[in-house]
């Protein structure tokens, strides 16, 4: 599989450069939707990679998938950058790394020493020069002014060293781009000649994945660390990465900022003890040494010794000379709960803690009530246990003298785009298309203390008081306000004489030169110009699917990532702008409240035809750039406003209106002219329909801001209950993955647990795993979990099962190149150690005795006998319910026959049915409050059930029913979830997976499935037929509130 994985990607990618991304989609016979393997880079998602997750499809669907069974579609999906590769000869003195825009940083940080290539393309082993220096001079001694002044030299003196670094290696001088694969050659001849491996480690940082690690040396921690900025394609070298990330200290190896006193978890390089990092640690156990203050064993003097110190490490940014509190200071072991107390949490833990033995016999009673262990949730203020989630809270109305304390101000913008399409494009292999070149944005702006005043956009010369709109402060932006119109030589028709100069409206345009893009000239006015301590929210009609993504690719271009992009396939709901010392920007999409086009809004707002007159017809077809300034008589020709795309009504108006202008001997068509008055009609249309609906939703929904607090009509609507009607304590966060979230487990893994039991007898129902009702078992104080605990009678250890997924714990069989990205990015090798220490941990540390199974060697059993590969497969796994995946199944609609040819007494009747949502929701019980969730152990119902009565819960309900062989003519009701995704009613499970069209003849066990369902649907099914055989889990709702 890897080979075929691999020739299909070579054929793919073969004459492209390397791509930033790289995805797979497979799409199987009998498939209803493709699978999907994610974007990732193409040193994770490498063809080895992609062809063990294709082999793991046939476990994680439970179907027995046979890719050569029929068509198999596969999809090689990458990502490229949007600007043109590198094909210039450094000898030209162009292109490469010699291009200024190649060596601009975008990031703000005093640590990053910029690298500027003086006509060669050598800037990687300059940056790596850089920190080899760095770390000489540390060793030498030499205070860090130095330092400072040696990267203040002019850089063509690193020439030298920088070419010597690469023959030693043995790379080229003269290639037009050093890449990873170089780094990885460096890297290995530094070990060679500088200290041995574990002395120096590069590590690459690119700026294109988030200031992600692309590159890291093998091997554990490294004594340094030369951090190198890989930014368009150009390396810069960087002193210090916690300035980047604006961070105490960072972690190279587990690749997070740490502090002092907390490390991430499943980091390798870390005493858990000391808290000390790097090469050597954790600490190697020599004499156990206690500390009575915080009670914790340390394993040698030093690291018992460290923990007192009340020093900062040397890496972290300094603050002066205040004392810093030791970590025996920080935290402690509580003798009572056996907890780990950090100091600012030792208040709020002295309120709460519970001995031991009290809290473990509660995890052993969940079904019993804790109301009396509610507490108030600092997050929602509300009553409720720890481990239960929260309230959906009503949202609190800002009072005006709290508003200028709590609220940024706020500015809204509207704006509207014009492109030509002109320019054509290579889309894909058999499809050329046009591209989108904008031509012209206009942008309207008004501040909140303006709208509260009643002063428009067209009140030139008005200003309310604390007026934040801006004024143009320089040429550039007092051009940007004044309309462009423009005559053509020898054309002296009198421009439009009621549209003049306005502050508040600016028009970027590339009218008089290409160069000059709209869309950067927007982006630059929004960044650089006006006040700075506001939100300006901008609104485009149609935005998410086109206004957006004009800018989106300037910001790519620009090497600045949107903060929070919230989209739905290519459709963008919102996206945010800003980050320290910058504007703060929010795009909104207004069609996502007003569901119509926006020349109905016109009648929509009954808006006055002096604010904004209807929209009129357009010629988009004409709108090029050598149209720009010649001036016709009448209007285009009418095939450049596509009549033939119209609806029949709306096509003879047009030809109607066409034919009277080309009558009307006074009329004279010009497109920039033209572009200009009919954008700005847009934009006056947009404007005042935003600003009504903002006045009427604020004006019922106690002030609500709609383009602040929701970014679709549904989140509105949710967001409006909230202010006006909900109570507090009432409606509660359905958990994401379900409230049994926690007991979520591989299919493999817990097959594994059941067949342990099998063969070793005297386990059987006594290994503790996800399936138990207080889940997998945790060890104290380090977040891990075992897939399986057995406690076995002394002197026996207890014993940890652990089944081990070759992916995601690098298996050195499986993934031989260690240096291979797999599971989270991570390499094979770091996945495999921190394994391994985890491991280690367990038993020298934690006492348990290991039992350890590794993913190949399961399959290699089963291959190998078929018995037992039978008895796995027959080894039943249910998942706890997830209430979004298994109830909530959207609308219930089937296709029962594609094509009927009616009879001589026959005919087809159309019946549409309102959705009865509205009318449930409001005239029926609806669940508040907090739910039991009841499990396998604790249902003591009798089964099978067969009538109503049969089921005592409300709520909603995970169990296995078997369908009647027929509902007397009626169709079925319950829905069921194939294999391959599909929604389908069917009496058969095993009929609707395979697809089979012809009579059933499947047993009771193979017509049965497990789904989630409500009582509702249960109770009416068991009225119908259905049998109940099975119930796993139970979500009981025990308030049910009616409206009436």
């Amino acid at each position: 599989m890897s080979d075929v994985v691999s020739q299909l990607m070579d054929r793919v990618l073969a004459g492209r450069p390397e791509p930033l991304l790289v995805g797979l989609q497979v799409h199987p016979p009998n498939f209803h939707h493709p699978f999907t393997l994610p974007l990732r880079p193409l040193a994770q998602n490498n063809p080895a990679a992609l062809a063990a997750a294709i082999e793991r499809l046939n476990e994680i669907s439970q179907a027995g998938i046979d890719l050569l069974s029929g068509t198999t579609t596969t999809k090689v999906v990458a990502v490229w950058p949007l600007g043109a590769q590198r094909t210039a000869n450094p000898a030209g003195n162009s292109g490469g790394c010699v291009n200024d825009q190649e060596h601009v940083v975008t990031a703000r940080c005093r640590s990053i020493v910029r690298i500027i290539n003086p006509n060669d393309r050598l800037c990687l082993a300059r940056a790596v020069f850089v920190g080899l220096t760095k770390i000489w001079m540390m060793e030498r001694g030499e205070a860090a002014g130095v330092f400072k002044a040696f990267c203040k030299q002019p850089q063509d003196q690193h020439a030298g060293p920088a070419q010597e670094m690469l023959r030693k290696a043995g790379i080229p001088l003269n290639l037009q781009e050093y890449s990873l694969a170089h780094l990885e050659i460096l890297q290995q001849s530094l070990s060679h000649h500088m200290g041995g491996a574990g002395y120096i480690r590069l590590v690459v940082f690119k700026k294109e994945q988030q200031y992600r690690i692309v590159y890291k040396g093998d091997g554990k921690a490294a004594r340094f660390n030369i951090c190198i900025l890989l930014e368009n394609n150009h390396y810069h070298y960087i002193d210090r990465p916690e300035q980047l990330f604006n961070v105490d200290r960072y972690c190279v190896d587990c690749e997070k900022g740490v502090s002092r006193w907390s490390h991430w978890a499943g980091c390798s390089v870390v005493c858990r003890l000391c808290m000390r990092s790097g090469p050597e640690f954790p600490c190697q156990l020599d004499v156990r040494i206690p500390c009575a203050a915080c009670g914790f064993v340390f394993p040698n003097r030093s690291c018992y010794d460290y923990h007192l110190r009340n020093e900062a490490p040397e890496e972290m940014i300094r603050r002066g000379n205040r004392p810093f509190r030791s970590i025996c200071q920080m935290r402690r072991i509580c003798s009572q709960c056996s907890h780990i107390i950090y100091a600012e949490n030792e208040q709020r833990h002295q309120a709460e803690c519970q001995p031991w033995g009290q809290r473990q016999q509660q995890q052993q009673q969940p079904s019993v009530s804790s109301s009396n262990l509610h507490l108030s949730c600092k997050k929602c203020k509300g009553p409720h246990a720890q481990e239960q989630p929260c309230y959906i809270q009503p949202l609190k109305e800002v009072r005006d003298e709290e508003d200028n304390e709590k609220r940024t101000p706020l500015r809204l913008c509207f704006f509207d785009a014009e492109t030509s399409q002109d320019e054509p494009m290579h889309i894909s292999n058999n499809t050329n298309g046009f591209k989108h070149v904008p031509l012209l944005i206009i942008a309207e702006v008004i501040c909140e203390k303006c709208i509260l005043a009643g002063i428009g956009v067209e009140n030139i010369g008005q200003r309310a008081e604390g007026c934040f709109c801006g004024k143009p402060c320089n040429d550039q932006w007092r051009r940007w306000c004044s309309p462009p119109f423009r005559n053509s030589q020898d054309d002296n028709t009198p421009t439009p004489d009621n549209i003049f100069y306005n502050p508040r409206r600016m028009y970027f345009h590339s009218f008089d030169s290409d160069q000059q893009s709209p869309v950067d000239q927007f982006l630059d006015y929004l960044q650089n110009h006006g006040p700075k301590n506001i939100l300006t929210v901008c609104i485009a009609h149609n935005g998410g699917k086109y206004d957006f993504h004009l800018l989106l690719e300037a910001l790519h271009h620009r090497s600045i990532p949107p903060k929070r992009l919230c989209t739905t396939g290519l459709k963008i709901y919102s996206m945010r702008l800003g980050g320290s010392h910058r504007r703060r920007v929010l795009f909104k999409d207004s069609l996502n409240y007003f569901f119509c086009e926006l020349d109905a809004l016109t009648k929509v707002f009954s808006l006055p035809e002096e604010v904004a007159t209807t929209k009129p017809f357009f010629p988009y077809l004409y709108v090029k750039r050598q149209h720009l300034h010649e001036r016709i008589r009448g209007v285009p020709p009418v095939q450049y406003y596509q009549p033939d795309y119209k609806k029949d009504e709306k096509r003879a108006k047009l030809l109607e209106w066409h034919q009277q202008q080309m009558n009307n001997p006074t009329i004279h068509f010009q497109l920039r002219e033209q572009l200009i008055i009919y954008c700005l009609n847009d934009v006056a249309i947009l404007r005042e329909s935003v600003l009504r609906f903002r006045h009427l939703i604020g004006e019922h929904t106690q002030k609500l801001d709609p383009f602040i607090a929701a970014s679709t009509a549904a989140g509105l609507a949710l967001t409006t209950l909230r202010r006006c009607f909900l109570p507090e304590n009432w409606l509660v966060h359905s958990p994401e993955g379900g409230y049994l979230r926690g007991r979520r487990a591989s299919a493999e893994s817990q097959r594994y647990i059941k067949l342990f039991e099998k063969e070793n007898p005297e386990a059987e129902g006594k290994v503790q795993c996800a399936q138990w009702a207080i889940g997998e078992a945790h060890v104290e104080d380090t977040g891990y979990r075992l897939d399986g605990l057995w406690y076995r009678s002394p002197p026996l250890r207890p014993l940890a099962i652990e089944y081990m997924g070759c992916y995601y714990h690098g298996c050195p069989i499986c993934f031989p190149v260690r240096s291979q990205r797999l599971a989270a990015g991570k390499t094979a090798e770091e996945l495999y150690e921190r394994t391994q220490h985890r491991l280690w941990e367990l038993e020298h540390q934690h006492g348990y005795a290991l039992h350890v199974v590794w993913g190949h060697e399961m399959k290699e059993r089963l291959n190998g006998n078929p018995g037992l590969k039978r008895q796995w497969w027959e080894i039943e796994y249910v998942k706890p319910m997830d209430p979004r995946e298994d109830c909530l199944r959207g609308g219930r609609t089937e296709p029962f026959k594609l094509h009927h040819v009616c009879g001589n007494d026959e005919e087809i009747l159309y019946i549409d049915i309102v959705s009865l949502y509205p009318y449930v929701m409001k005239a029926r019980e609806f669940p508040i409050g907090h739910p039991t969730v009841l499990t396998r152990e604790t249902l003591l119902n009798s089964l099978p059930w067969t009538r109503p009565n049969n089921n005592a819960y409300k709520g909603l309900l995970l169990v296995r029913v078997v369908p009647p062989t027929s509902i007397r003519g009626l169709p079925p009701l319950l829905g069921y979830r194939t294999h391959d995704g599909r929604l389908t009613f069917p009496l058969c499970a095993a009929c609707a997976d395979d697809r089979q069209q012809h009579q059933c003849h499947h047993s009771e066990k193979q017509r049965a499935w497990v789904s989630g369902y409500t009582h509702v649907e249960v109770n009416k099914a068991l009225e119908l037929g259905y049998k109940v055989i099975d119930v796993h889990e139970v979500i009981s709702l025990l308030q049910l509130f009616n409206y009436y």
